[in-house]
């Protein structure tokens, strides 16, 4: 039966770092019916998910999805989802529903609801679900905590390889990634504080700041260096000068899961802070040396991700 003008498909998400996997989503509701009733989640129904503090606001949200169908030419009403059901229980003009395939369980709860009341059940179409490029599951909760690309990139996936950087790679690298500071900042609840160098290991110590994984070498300028809050075994990994290494890589994703507060390196501590970039949760702060210069503030963004996997990229074969 030919839908009209007046009805609509219904969906809805919270959209955070809207990505390939929500347009996809869009795209399939369009090729249903060209008018869409798209409720955006408000901050209420997004403290439950992972990382919730590095959710976008509302209004940045709501506009990623308005653009898209500009873009795209669809004709969207969007609308805030205070709730699970939105318009669907008093809207006469949504026919259907667009789910994607991990939230068909939503939509079972709106019909069940809506036989209650006396109302006819809406058709349900399920969007299969966008995956990355090792065929897990793309999804906004997997960027904030650094794991993927808006794209379905597993930025993990760059270092299945020891990496032995290029001349230009090393060039970049020697520029300062952040800001020089003088004292770090104080991090908010949540965020990962995580140190590079003996040296800035030391700064912290004499501060009595707070941190939750340090990297280094045990030297400092070839000098043998003690700390004395190293008082937990640390883990151990190899990486030799100029290169990242997929052992160092493995461990230091041990030692954010199993949640070690020190990685001891035989070789070269420096580089691996582009790998720390490339598998850490966005908002991270990361502390590094500039020889001659001082304390380097690094604080995780996606734009340093993609700066930093443009070095690590030549050398995937993929």
């Amino acid at each position: 039966m030919p839908r009209t003008s007046k009805q609509h498909i219904g969906l809805g998400g919270t959209f955070d770092h809207f990505h390939a996997g929500h347009e996809s989503f869009i795209q399939f509701a369009a090729g249903i019916h060209s008018h869409l009733k798209i409720g955006v989640t408000k901050p209420q129904m997004t403290r439950h998910k992972p990382a919730p503090d590095l959710i976008e606001p509302f209004s940045t949200r709501i506009k990623a999805v308005s653009r898209f169908c500009q873009k795209i030419g669809v004709k969207a009403e969007l609308l805030p989802l205070e709730d699970l059901y939105g318009p669907t229980l008093e809207s006469k003009d949504i026919f259907g529903l667009a789910v994607t395939e991990n939230t068909i369980s939503g939509a079972k709860k709106i019909n069940e609801l809506r036989l209650a009341m006396n109302l006819r059940p809406l058709e349900v179409f399920v969007c299969p679900l966008k995956m990355c490029s090792d065929g897990s599951l793309l999804s906004s909760s997997r960027i904030r905590t650094g794991q993927v690309s808006r794209q379905g990139e597993v930025h993990a996936s760059f270092f299945d390889q020891d990496i032995k950087l290029t001349a230009n790679g090393l060039h970049t690298l020697k520029n300062i990634q952040g800001k020089l500071v003088d004292t770090p900042v104080k991090p908010r609840a949540n965020q990962l504080v995580i140190l590079v160098g003996d040296e800035t290991l030391k700064t912290f110590e004499d501060q009595k700041l707070s941190f939750d994984l340090a990297i280094i070498d045990g030297k400092t300028r070839r000098d043998q260096v003690i700390h004395n809050l190293l008082s937990e075994e640390p883990l151990k990994t190899s990486n030799p000068a100029g290169s990242i290494t997929q052992q160092a890589v493995q461990t230091l994703q041990t030692a954010q899961a199993q949640k070690f507060r020190y990685v001891l390196v035989d070789g070269e501590e420096d580089l691996l802070v582009v790998s720390l970039v490339m598998i850490t949760p966005l908002e991270t702060l990361i502390y590094y040396g500039q020889p001659d210069q001082g304390l380097v503030e690094l604080r995780v963004n996606e734009q340093i991700k993609q700066k930093f996997l443009g070095i690590v990229r030549p050398h995937n074969s993929r």
